[in-house]
């Protein structure tokens, strides 16, 4: 496993050009999330006015 520190996530953050992808490393990386986690999101899970995402479910392919 590969572990990240802020210096390392802010380095990947800016050689990525896209914004959804810029916003999946923030996500994984402040949330904590295993990459299944975060790709099992949909929109029903975030609350953006209480500033929540459930997580509930994983995907495996």
């Amino acid at each position: 496993m590969m572990v990240l520190f802020s210096l390392s996530l802010s380095s990947v953050i800016s050689c990525v050009d896209d914004l959804k992808y810029k916003a999946a490393f923030y996500i994984l990386y402040t949330c904590g999330l295993r990459s299944g986690e975060m790709f099992a999101l949909t929109w029903n899970d975030i609350d953006f006015d209480k500033k929540i995402i459930k997580i509930s479910k994983t995907y495996d392919p």
